[in-house]
């Protein structure tokens, strides 16, 4: 996770990011006045997604926007592939950010077809692959184009 005690700094950003499964907070901040968290994926972390921390009265206004918290579903988090399936509550959901054009793995941003941009790392989904078997010219499941 992101851990950003107390000091000398001010308006911190994390944007479009996956954070997951850590032994603490996914991200963690202290006093840091003008940060902005947003577009971020923060789930399953064990001792909490986000966590904001007054400091000696100093309130640190953070910016929370579009965070998904929520289960997002994963392809395979076990297998730490950590891509957005077409159900997941964080497709489509994420406010664009013109100086963010692309995603972890340079795919555009937002997405060409929706002009969307999808919370977390990736942009896009994985649709499950189909198998279809074919028998005597009849489809047994799954489907062709």
């Amino acid at each position: 996770g992101y851990f950003f005690p107390d000091i000398d700094v001010s308006a911190v950003g994390i944007y479009f990011n996956t954070i997951a499964n850590n032994g603490i907070y996914g991200i963690r901040e202290q006093g840091i006045t003008g940060s902005n968290f947003s577009n971020n994926i923060v789930f399953g972390n064990t001792s909490g997604q986000i966590r904001s921390e007054s400091v000696e009265g100093v309130d640190g206004d953070l910016v929370l926007v579009s965070n998904v918290e929520e289960d997002p579903k994963w392809v395979d988090p076990a297998g730490w592939d950590f891509r957005l399936t077409e159900d997941s509550p964080a497709i489509n959901n994420g406010t664009c950010m013109p100086t963010i054009t692309e995603d972890f793995v340079l795919e555009p941003r937002p997405d060409i077809g929706s002009g969307l941009c999808d919370v977390g790392a990736y942009e896009g989904f994985v649709v499950p692959a189909v198998v279809g078997v074919r028998h005597g010219g009849t489809f047994i499941g799954g489907s062709f184009r």
